[in-house]
C-alpha cells in the first residue's frame, strides 16, 4: 500500500496550529508568575485586614494612638498617609513578638513605639510573622501595604481624594466616601497605579490589578467599585 505524504497546505496548517499552541503556552507561562504574585498580595491584604479588625474588635480602637489622628477619617489617606515609622510601629504591635513585649530597654521606646505598645495591653499576636522580620509586613513589591481607616467609627471612610482606582461616593462636599471601616490595598503585581478622581484616571488600565481588602467590581469606564 502506497504511503500518502502530507501536502504543502496540510503541512502549513499543522505548523500554524503548533505556532498558535506554542504562543498560548508561552503567554500562560509569562502570566503565571504575575497571577501567583497577585494571589499572594490578596492573601496578605486579607491577613492584615483581619488582624486590624480583630484588634479593633478586642480593644474597641484602631491600632494606633489617638494622638496619631490629626483629622478624622484621614489617617492613611494620600493627604495624611501613614509614615514608615507609624506603619512599622503598628505592625510591631499587631505582631506582638515576645522579644519586644518583654523587652523594657530603650530600643523599644524609640520612634514612639511606647504609645503603641500600651494599646495591646494583653500582648496578643494578631499578626503572625511568617518570614517577615519584626515590624515589617511588605507586599511582593517590597512596599508597605496602604491602609485607610474610618477614624470616627461611623463605618464610613471620608477622603478628599479617592483611593487610586477605587471609585467611591462623591458627595456635594467634594469628599469621597467609602462605606466600610477599613481598607487595605496594594498596587498589585504591576507595581504601578494612577491617582486622580476623574473616571478616566480611576479606570486607567494600570489600576486594574490593584488589590483591595473590600470586594470590588472592575468596569472599564469607572475603575473599581465596592461590590455590595
Amino acid at each position: 500500500m502506497k504511503k500518502k505524504n502530507f501536502t504543502l497546505v496540510e503541512l502549513l496548517v499543522v505548523i500554524g496550529i503548533i505556532t498558535i499552541l506554542a504562543g498560548l503556552l508561552l503567554g500562560a507561562l509569562i502570566r503565571a508568575p504575575k497571577k501567583a504574585e497577585q494571589a499572594k498580595i490578596m492573601a496578605e491584604v486579607t491577613t492584615l485586614t483581619n488582624a486590624i479588625r480583630q484588634f479593633e474588635s478586642t480593644y474597641g480602637v484602631w491600632p494606633f494612638p489617638a494622638g496619631e489622628v490629626t483629622d478624622e477619617d484621614k489617617v492613611g489617606d494620600d493627604g495624611n498617609a501613614l509614615t514608615d515609622t507609624q506603619y512599622k510601629n503598628m505592625i510591631l504591635m499587631l505582631q506582638a513578638p515576645k522579644s519586644l513585649i518583654n523587652d523594657n530597654t530603650s530600643r523599644w521606646y524609640s520612634d514612639g513605639f511606647k504609645e503603641y505598645r500600651k494599646l495591646n495591653k494583653r500582648a496578643i499576636a494578631f499578626l503572625e510573622l511568617h518570614g517577615n522580620t519584626e515590624g515589617e509586613f511588605k507586599d511582593p513589591n517590597d512596599e508597605n501595604y496602604n491602609i485607610v481607616f474610618d477614624t470616627n467609627y461611623d463605618d464610613v471612610i471620608t477622603m478628599i481624594n479617592p483611593i487610586p482606582g477605587l471609585k467611591g461616593d462623591n458627595s456635594t462636599s467634594g469628599k469621597w466616601k467609602y462605606r466600610t471601616p477599613v481598607i487595605v490595598w496594594s498596587k498589585g503585581a504591576d507595581r504601578t497605579c494612577v491617582t486622580g478622581e476623574s473616571n478616566e484616571l480611576l479606570s486607567n488600565s494600570k489600576n486594574q490589578d490593584n488589590v483591595y481588602s473590600c470586594p470590588t467590581v472592575w468596569t472599564k469606564g469607572e475603575g473599581h467599585k465596592i461590590d455590595r
